[in-house]
């Protein structure tokens, strides 16, 4: 699944947006066209435990970041 933003909201000015979240959106929207985005390679690439980056992707489409799936 490639995610892509809804709009070009600022995530940082968002408020009440979880660092966890600012983070995976920055880097969703770092990476080139085409790269591996779901949760599991999110969470080889960032790192961080798959629930968490699944929270923070659930989070970013709560706001309207990320389309709804």
């Amino acid at each position: 699944m490639t995610y892509m933003f809804a709009g070009h909201d600022d995530l940082a000015r968002c408020p009440g947006l979880s660092l966890m979240a600012i983070g995976v959106g920055v880097h969703l929207r770092m990476l080139p066209e085409g790269a591996p985005t779901s949760v599991q390679a999110l969470a080889g690439q960032l790192g961080d435990s798959e629930f968490r980056i699944a929270a923070a992707l659930q989070e970013l489409r709560d706001r309207g970041f990320l389309p709804k799936a």
